[in-house]
């Protein structure tokens, strides 16, 4: 992938964390463990997974009911790195 595809991509990414992500972190402004949140998201600023040289599409959804949805559910991309799973409480 050449650089400007790949900034196009970055951005594109960028424009769905803005308009989709940054409301869900608002919704949980009351939870007491929001301190930990920021650390991780801290810990891990700058950071980019990659699958086959390009940056996957991490996404969350809310709404689990226990597991991480895949990613067809949440978005109806296929993509074989989102299979979702069960979730597994880290606090």
């Amino acid at each position: 992938m050449f650089l400007p595809e790949m900034r196009k991509e970055m951005n594109q990414i960028k424009q769905f964390i803005i308009m989709v992500l940054f409301p869900v972190y608002f919704v949980y402004a009351q939870d007491t463990n929001i301190d930990f949140f920021q650390q991780r998201a801290n810990q891990t600023k700058g950071m980019v997974i990659m699958q086959n040289n390009r940056p996957i599409l991490a996404m969350y959804s809310a709404n689990s009911g226990g597991f991480t949805a895949s990613a067809k559910a949440i978005s109806g991309i296929l993509e074989f790195y989102y299979p979702g799973s069960r979730l597994i409480k880290i606090w």
